[in-house]
């Protein structure tokens, strides 16, 4: 599994998709994100091979969802923390006025 080095803008944008969804499929978070089912799923790949992600198995594509608790345990690397700092400051500037 290849890992990434730095979290890119569409990273963050899929990840705060994640965040604010329940269950999902990757074109879901692909059209919420506004990005490719590509990107959107070598992404889930990664939180995936983390065990952050709860899995149904279903046709035609299968349900995900980010298991928070998990994460917080779990994805304590640099990657992530790169990650965490861009939501939230992607977070903050919308808020501004």
């Amino acid at each position: 599994m290849k890992s990434f080095k730095h979290p890119s803008e569409a990273h963050c944008r899929v990840f705060v998709a994640i965040q604010n969804s329940q269950w999902f499929t990757t074109s879901d978070i692909a059209e919420k994100a506004a990005t490719s089912p590509n990107t959107v799923l070598r992404f889930i790949r990664l939180l995936d091979s983390i065990k952050v992600l709860d899995r149904i198995d279903l046709r035609p594509a299968p349900l995900f969802i980010l298991n928070r608790q998990r994460f917080e345990s779990t994805a304590n690397n640099d990657y992530f923390n790169e990650l965490m700092k861009l939501v939230a400051m992607r977070t903050a500037s919308n808020q501004e006025p």
